[in-house]
């Protein structure tokens, strides 16, 4: 994991873990608390994009198996 990955990672726990405001946590990192919320959001949608092609089962859209096994 790279240092930018982990620094996001790290602020986006200090908010949903420890419930730290936006302007607290951009403080600590010298950003905007604006900037800190656009990298929270953008990590919390990676985590649910992982977690969907976890569950998906193969990491493929499910379309086909939503319309009864035929493709469009």
């Amino acid at each position: 994991m790279s240092d930018l990955d982990q620094r996001n990672k790290t602020m986006y726990e200090m908010y949903v873990k420890e419930y730290r405001t936006l302007t607290a946590i951009g403080k600590k990192f010298g950003l905007t608390k604006e900037r800190v919320r656009q990298i929270v959001n953008k990590y919390k949608k990676r985590i649910s994009d992982v977690q969907d092609i976890r569950t998906s089962g193969n990491g493929k859209d499910n379309d086909t198996a939503k319309q009864g096994g035929r493709s469009t």
